[in-house]
């Protein structure tokens, strides 16, 4: 399983009021340059060879990110079914990502370059969308 160094600790951050509280990974004592503080295999990460469909994703031969959509999409889905409920219950009910920016939230960073990777991006997810789902 994860091995904690004991110079950290997790706690409950304060979040907006209504949502949950975050989570965020603090240092009880000093901390070295090279010092490994956490060790989490990748058997415990939520990633498309550890879903429940990992075979399916598998089959279909889908990769990359959209696996991983495909993945978090599924273990959300089922729920309390799913042994990933627990880590979903701590995040976020949203993420304020810049791409699910409203159009007015989206003018404050016209012709900056995060306006640029943001019309990327959507071209991109465009794309997946289309060789995958359609």
């Amino acid at each position: 399983g994860v091995k904690w160094d004991p110079a950290i600790e997790m706690r409950a951050c304060g979040g907006a009021a209504g949502s949950r509280p975050h989570y965020a990974v603090f240092a009880k004592g000093e901390v070295h340059e090279g010092q490994v503080v956490v060790d989490i295999p990748k058997s415990v990460c939520l990633n498309p060879m550890t879903t429940a469909i990992s075979d399916l994703i598998t089959e279909a031969e889908i990769s990359g990110g959209i696996a991983l959509i495909i993945a978090v999409m599924y273990e959300r889905a089922i729920g309390d079914k799913s042994k990933w409920y627990p880590y979903f219950q701590i995040l976020p009910q949203r993420e304020p990502l810049p791409m699910f920016w409203t159009k007015d939230e989206l003018k404050t960073v016209k012709g900056t370059e995060l306006r640029k990777i943001l019309k990327s991006d959507k071209l991109l997810m465009k794309d997946d969308w289309e060789d995958i789902v359609t």
